[in-house]
């Protein structure tokens, strides 16, 4: 599952993502770029939504290129009234002809006609959803849903329903269950699938997450403007939308510009990225996270001691900072020096104890240094904190086995094998995060 435990695996390895268009960037240039805020669904729905109803379903993509349904799939003419096929043939007239009213007003007849015309209520949602009539869409993917069990774009396009009601946790939920299950493969349309779920974890706080979204989907050339803002709240750690954001705030500019430098990393122009990383530091350096956001990008390209030189200036300008901390600890750890990095992870803790990854990573030091008792209770805090995540339990595995508590261990090693398990299976789609475990961190 994505949560903000993600943020270790970018300490591990830097991201792969594919290369995508570059841009340039001037001083100029980055307060008039002309990407504008679009409405999404204007711009791709009408020509890859609908395009995508015979391949959102298994059965009918079978048959994809011809762009027809096959017979068992298509309304049967028993019990139907005669004028069936002449409705459906209307409906598809004015939905090809662009008449979005007259195909609504025709399909409603046509599923009221035949409920389970899985066909027809997939135009209808679709069109509906392009109408920005967001709630009785919701309703017809649904049907679709109930119709088209196991195909994944109809859950998909439902969580993009509620994404625009306002009703963000199921947004994610189905948004997340869609990309997984037998999802059309048509790029446009996973772009802003995922696109949404980026922004879903930026609203949630998932900083991490949502940065990794939406950095591969710059790195793919998907830009527009509210991707821009959505990587300047990341990496700020805002949780905000970008849609929140209005050009006259005054942390516009700032957002805007931190999200331009995290554009140009995500597509490799990394001689660019560092140039606006820098720029942000000096017209930005009393302003949390700013220090923090290029330090992790240093992180990133394996700078690592200017990267504990931003993560101080942090930690001296923000004291109360617990981040900055965590990520030197785990420098340290990385680096085989685990007393040295206790005391910044004690800190980051009392500075932050609702925050898993604190205990995680104490526990971890203390563990390496030999304060086997003092690293279970960490990695127990950590585990309770957050059930679900699988290297807390490989940890906690690995303190047992110190501690020559051979059940216990043996119990968290097989939580930790159910629970990567499960995640893999949820990473179906492809948008998990995980960190890498070397063969030196097998549970003794």
């Amino acid at each position: 599952m994505f949560s903000s435990l993600a943020w270790t695996g970018e300490m591990l390895r830097e991201s792969v993502r594919s290369v995508g268009q570059r841009a340039t960037w001037d001083k100029d240039e980055l307060l008039d770029f002309s990407v504008l805020r679009q409405s999404l669904p204007k711009l791709i729905y009408v020509t890859t939504l609908l395009l995508v109803a015979v391949a959102a379903n298994p059965v009918l993509a079978q048959t994809a290129q011809s762009g027809r349904a096959p017979v068992s799939s298509r309304p049967s003419s028993r019990n139907l009234p005669s004028a069936f096929p002449e409705l459906e043939k209307k409906a598809t007239a004015a939905r090809e002809d662009g008449r979005f009213a007259d195909a609504i007003a025709l399909y409603r007849k046509g599923v009221a006609t035949h409920p389970r015309w899985d066909e027809g209520w997939w135009y209808l949602a679709t069109l509906l959803y392009e109408s920005d009539q967001y709630n009785e869409a919701a309703q017809a993917f649904r049907r679709v849903v109930a119709l088209r069990s196991g195909s994944g774009a109809p859950l998909a396009m439902l969580g993009l329903c509620e994404f625009e009601l306002g009703r963000y946790d199921k947004a994610l939920l189905h948004i997340r269950q869609g990309s997984s299950e037998n999802f059309p493969d048509n790029p446009e349309l996973k772009h802003v699938v995922r696109f949404h779920e980026g922004l879903l974890w930026l609203y949630k706080g998932e900083f991490e997450a949502a940065q990794e979204i939406l950095d591969s989907l710059s790195g793919e050339g998907f830009v527009n403007e509210d991707l821009i803002l959505g990587l300047g709240l990341s990496v700020l750690r805002i949780a905000r939308m970008p849609s929140q954001i209005s050009p006259r705030e005054s942390a516009h500019d700032l957002i805007r510009r931190a999200g331009w430098a995290e554009l140009l990393s995500a597509q490799k122009d990394f001689t660019e990225a560092e140039r606006a990383y820098q720029g942000l530091t000096v017209d930005f350096a009393d302003t949390p996270n700013v220090h923090l956001a290029y330090g992790r990008y240093l992180l990133r390209r394996k700078q690592e001691k200017e990267a504990v030189e931003q993560f101080e200036e942090e930690i001296r300008k923000f004291p109360a900072d617990f981040l900055a901390r965590l990520y030197i600890a785990y420098l340290k750890l990385e680096s085989k020096q685990p007393a040295e990095g206790i005391k910044l992870a004690q800190e980051a803790v009392q500075r932050n104890p609702r925050f898993p990854m604190g205990h995680y990573i104490l526990g971890r030091l203390l563990l390496d240094n030999g304060e086997t008792d003092q690293s279970i209770g960490e990695l127990q805090e950590a585990c309770s904190l957050v059930p679900d995540e699988p290297k807390f339990y490989f940890a906690l595995s690995r303190a047992y086995a110190h501690a020559k508590r051979k059940e216990e261990a043996e119990r968290a090693r097989q939580t930790f094998l159910r629970l990567s398990q499960q995640a893999e299976q949820v990473r179906g789609g492809g948008l998990g995060v995980d960190e890498t475990v070397s063969a030196s961190d097998s549970p003794q």
